[in-house]
Parts: structure tokens; C-alpha cells; sequence
């Protein structure tokens, strides 16, 4: 009985850590330019906002990050809930639409998005994953997308989809460790 129960404790252990999230000795705070969003970096990412660009207009990223040994990417933006964009479902919906209508993608598919709550502000929203083709490369990503004040944050992140299944834990922190200062 005490091998079996040892055995079983032993496993136990193994699954747990298979789902515990990664803690990162080496930390860096990154700031938005105007200090009112923080996220925390693990070692390895940096700041890249003088050399990461996503779009034609880049003028509403607030944050860009990236851990290039991994070719691991993280973008965030905050918009008003202007009277353009009726409610946070259609905020997703083009959010989404973007990546599936990209031109720089290709076969792009999309998840079901999942309803999430940030650890550190308790702002709820939902994330959705995508996989698609880039200059003939498969990547994945996933959006992160949350309602706050008169407002709306989207998180973009992706990486090759070799990485994808080791960097999901990594996004999740990083986007988990969000600081709104008012």
C-alpha cells in the first residue's frame, strides 16, 4: 500500500508541475510612454518599441515586447469605447477579423475564444487563439481582449507554432501581470 500510494504521490507531482505557471528570477517592469500601463517582462524579453511594428499605423501601441531568441511577440493597445464600437463583442469581432483578413497572413484559423479575468485588476474579457501562415512559416497567437472604464485593451501576441505550446504559459503571465495606473 505505502508503494502504491508512494507511487501515485510521485505522479501527482509530476502532473502539477506540468501546470504550474513558470516563475521568472529575472523580471523587468515595462511602462507605457505616458506610465499609465505596466506589464512585468521575464528574462529574455525587452522593450521593443523603436523596432517591433505591426502595421502601417502604429501610433495606438501602447507597449511592444519581444523575446527574440524564442521569436516570441507581445503588442498592447488601449482605445476608447467610442459610439463607433457598440459594445465588447463587436470590439473582439474586428479585433479578430483583423488577424483572419490580414493580408500578411495566410490560412489563417480561429479558436473559440475563452472568457478570462485578469489576476492582477480583475478585469474580465476573453482570449482567442489563431494559427495561420506567415511569409510561408506557421505561427500562432492569441488575442486577449478586456473591457475596463470607458475603455477597451487588446493583447496581441504570437510566435512560430513550434513554440506556441511552451510560450502560451509565458503570454499568460505577462498579460496576467497588467498595472493600470489612473
Amino acid at each position: 500500500m505505502a508503494k502504491i500510494l508512494k507511487g501515485l504521490l510521485i505522479i501527482s507531482m509530476a502532473l502539477m508541475t506540468a501546470f504550474v505557471l513558470p516563475a521568472y528570477a529575472d523580471e523587468t517592469i515595462l511602462r507605457s510612454r505616458d506610465l499609465r500601463f505596466a506589464v512585468t517582462l521575464p528574462d529574455g524579453w525587452e522593450d521593443m518599441a523603436d523596432s517591433l511594428s505591426v502595421s502601417s499605423s502604429d501610433r495606438g501601441l501602447m507597449l511592444r515586447c519581444g523575446d527574440r531568441k524564442n521569436a516570441a511577440f507581445l503588442v498592447f493597445a488601449c482605445e476608447s469605447a467610442g459610439e463607433e464600437i457598440a459594445d465588447f463583442e463587436e470590439y473582439r469581432g474586428i479585433l479578430v477579423s483583423g488577424i483572419t483578413e490580414n493580408v500578411m497572413f495566410e490560412n489563417v484559423t480561429v479558436e473559440d475564444p475563452e472568457e478570462m479575468t485578469l489576476k492582477g485588476t480583475g478585469l474580465r474579457g476573453d482570449v482567442t487563439e489563431f494559427h495561420a501562415a506567415y511569409s510561408g512559416m506557421p505561427v500562432s497567437g492569441r488575442i486577449y481582449v478586456f473591457e475596463g472604464v470607458g475603455e477597451y485593451m487588446q493583447f496581441f501576441c504570437w510566435t512560430l507554432e513550434e513554440r506556441a505550446l511552451s510560450m502560451r504559459p509565458v503570454f499568460d503571465h505577462i498579460v496576467n501581470s497588467l498595472r493600470i495606473e489612473r
